[in-house]
């Protein structure tokens, strides 16, 4: 009939004589028995004191094994295909998925459990993936111990790793770190970035040297090169090299992340909306950066791959469900600790500690405009630290001295206009900073044609009390009504004096909303800024000398009278 001896046992119920006939089958006659659905004969039957898994696990394909483990989940399956459900109450439960997950429990030499795993999601995924592994991993035993504790630690490892966004980033409980239309910060402990930095740096014997070694410990540190941490890597490097002389196989990197790093890194997921804005993030980093590690700035890490990262992306929720699907694209970044508005706003730091933090901004403005670039949107919610180091972040609206400033600007950290601030095609764009006030509805039609592309940015943009900010989009030949914006040092010096002010007094230059933007009852006193209000405005919330006069050098409404960085930190201020 084309049956074997132990298909036919099998369908007579005599489970307990499969063992004995296995080893005598061929692969054809093994899958046999594996797909028997004879009533009579329930695969997961015991022979006497064990299941029949124990017997034949060692023998099966991958697509046997996970036939045979669906016949006895810790759930049952109910309902139809259209809507299938789990059911734990009225279900009988022999332990399989258990004592699959044990270490005793051996499969052919080709075969892994993480593969089989991965193929009995699949298989469940109409059920819900995430709902069928939590079933999975915190099944219990006879003695009440939960497959994740009972399982080898490779296995253990993949089941947790089934859990991240990606199988990587473990998503950290909590709201989003920062949300707005056009990007959103998650924070996420990253469990494959010691691997992936290893990677990148292994030579052909799938191994690093010394230098290479550093390098990975550069990146995963975000660490100065200094001489310090160069010897604590060199005695690693040292004490962990041991099956190839001169070598750190893959192996030993991992036990030494796990010792150093604790196999995970804390990241910041810096999702972004459009291609345009991540796209000029990630060339300003690298021209800061320089791919080396820095004081001031924050090295992008290693990033998913574009198409992986947009097809999962869409599984992605924050803050009471809100998709991220429409966030297709990611710089991955060290987490900071604190936001230097938070830090201002929980920590009150001492007069000294504000002085330290000052310095730290001029000196990281310092570098960027040595490059010639300007940062366009210096706010205290733009300034992070990160290892008890000051860092400057969020590099979208940056560009190079003398390119036109952007739509990414915050109105509450920008300079005010001058005299001719209504003019148009005026001969000297460094003048006219950054408010603009309509005067017809000619005008107010004109802008809103400009920017009608983008209905999020236009929101942002929109006409306060007919005044509007002289921002530029690149994908356009349209004119606005107003000259732009050509980015000078002067845009941020001016930006440095707003958070001089605010840590100082204690209260903001001019009242704004969440995304440091002006409200729209102050927009006027923003736009129309004289030397006198300001002046007066000093005097009134700040009582220091010393910061009364530096003040006057920095919120000046003449951009060419603003002070130098370097002039600022020769002030009595920084002189202590």
């Amino acid at each position: 009939k084309g049956v074997s001896a132990a298909t036919e046992v099998a369908s007579y119920g005599r489970a307990a004589i499969v063992p004995a006939l296995w080893e005598h089958l061929d692969d054809t006659s093994k899958e046999k028995v594996g797909r028997s659905h004879v009533d009579p004969f329930d695969l997961i039957v015991v022979v006497p004191d064990s299941l029949l898994l124990e017997s034949v696990a060692k023998h099966m394909t991958i697509p046997g094994l996970v036939r045979m483990l669906k016949r006895d989940l810790p759930f049952a399956i109910v309902g139809d295909d259209a809507n299938p459900d789990m059911d734990f109450d009225s279900h009988v439960y022999n332990l399989s998925w258990n004592v699959f997950v044990q270490p005793g429990l051996g499969l052919m030499e080709h075969i892994r459990k993480e593969a089989v795993i991965k193929a009995l999601l699949d298989d469940l995924e109409n059920l819900g993936r995430d709902r069928v592994l939590e079933a999975l991993v915190y099944a219990k035993d006879e003695h009440d111990r939960t497959a994740l504790d009972t399982t080898e630690i490779t296995v253990k490892e993949f089941l947790e790793k089934q859990f991240f966004f990606m199988e990587r980033y473990e998503i950290m409980p909590g709201p989003a770190a920062h949300v707005s239309d056009t990007a959103v910060v998650v924070l996420a402990n990253d469990h494959g970035i010691c691997s992936e930095v290893f990677h990148a740096h292994v030579d052909d014997k799938m191994c690093v040297d010394l230098a290479a070694f550093r390098k990975c410990n550069v990146e995963l540190s975000q660490a100065l090169h200094d001489a310090s941490a160069v010897d604590k890597w060199d005695a690693s490097f040292a004490a962990f090299s041991k099956e190839i002389p001169g070598l750190v196989t893959e192996a030993e990197f991992k036990r030494f992340c796990d010792m150093q790093y604790g196999r995970k890194l804390k990241v910041a997921l810096k999702l972004m909306r459009r291609e345009e804005d991540y796209t000029k993030e990630l060339e300003m980093r690298r021209t800061i950066t320089r791919q080396e590690p820095s004081k001031y700035f924050l090295n992008a890490l290693p990033s998913p791959a574009q198409t992986e990262f947009e097809a999962a992306v869409g599984s992605l929720t924050v803050n009471d469900n809100m998709r991220l699907g429409a966030f297709k694209h990611v710089l991955v970044l060290p987490a900071g600790d604190r936001s230097l508005a938070d830090i201002h706003l929980k920590e009150r730091p001492s007069p000294n500690h504000v002085r330290f933090l000052l310095e730290e901004i001029i000196r990281a403005l310092q570098q960027l405009h040595i490059w010639n670039i300007v940062h366009c949107d210096l706010k205290m919610l733009n300034v992070l630290r990160v290892l008890y180091q000051v860092k400057l972040i969020d590099f979208d609206a940056a560009t190079t001295v003398g390119h036109r400033v952007g739509s990414k600007v915050s109105s509450g950290v920008m300079p005010p206009g001058t005299v001719n601030r209504n003019r148009r095609r005026t001969s000297s764009c460094a003048c006219v900073e950054m408010f603009y006030k309509l005067e017809n509805d000619a005008e107010r039609d004109l802008y809103n044609l400009y920017w009608e592309h983008d209905s999020r940015l236009h929101n942002k943009l929109k006409p306060r009390s007919n005044i509007v900010m002289r921002c530029s989009r690149a994908d356009t030949d349209r004119s606005p009504p107003y000259d732009f914006v050509e980015a000078s040092p002067q845009i941020d010096i001016w930006s440095l004096g707003v958070i001089m002010f605010q840590l100082w007094s204690g209260e903001e230059l001019v009242p704004t909303d969440v995304n440091q933007d002006v409200v729209a009852g102050q927009i006027e006193t923003a736009m129309a800024w004289t030397e006198g209000d300001l002046h007066r405005h000093i005097e009134q919330h700040i009582a220091n000398e010393d910061q009364r006069s530096l003040l006057s050098h920095v919120l000046v409404v003449d951009p060419s009278e603003r002070w130098s960085l370097e002039r600022i930190l020769n002030h009595p201020y920084f002189r202590v």
